[in-house]
This record gives structure tokens, C-alpha cells and sequence, in this order.
């Protein structure tokens, strides 16, 4: 009887580096989105994670300093 060859099992490793924004928040204008008026929703989300409230706060307000974003109400 042959002798079944066994597959190795191949992992992939994750390079966070690859799947991270890059933000350059000096460019922005904060005078484009009003960040207060979701803070309190983005506090309850995040609960305690003060990190993840500074990215979505981060993220925010470098979405609305693209062009596309500008003149769509969201401000």
C-alpha cells in the first residue's frame, strides 16, 4: 500500500504595515470637521481604548481634508 504524503500547512505572516493608514495630520485643517458632534458616539464605541478614539478622531479629519469630502454635508 503507498504511503500518503502528508501537506504541510503553509501560515502567512501578517505585516500590520501593509494594512495601516498613513495620516499626515500636520496637513490638515481641523476647522473642516466638527469633530464634537460625534465625540460622544466615538466614546461610547471605544469605550476606555483612548488609542482607538485619537485614530477615528485622526481619520475623521483627514477624510474631510480630501477634496471629494468637501461640499457633501457631512461637516
Amino acid at each position: 500500500m503507498a504511503k500518503k504524503s502528508k501537506r504541510q500547512k503553509v501560515i502567512k505572516r501578517l505585516n500590520l504595515s501593509d494594512h495601516t493608514l498613513d495620516i499626515n495630520i500636520r496637513r490638515c485643517n481641523y476647522n473642516k470637521f466638527n469633530f464634537s458632534v460625534i465625540e460622544d458616539y466615538v466614546s461610547e464605541l471605544v469605550g476606555s481604548r483612548e488609542y482607538q478614539y485619537d485614530a477615528i478622531k485622526q481619520i475623521m479629519i483627514s477624510l474631510m481634508n480630501y477634496p471629494a469630502a468637501s461640499g457633501r454635508g457631512i461637516t
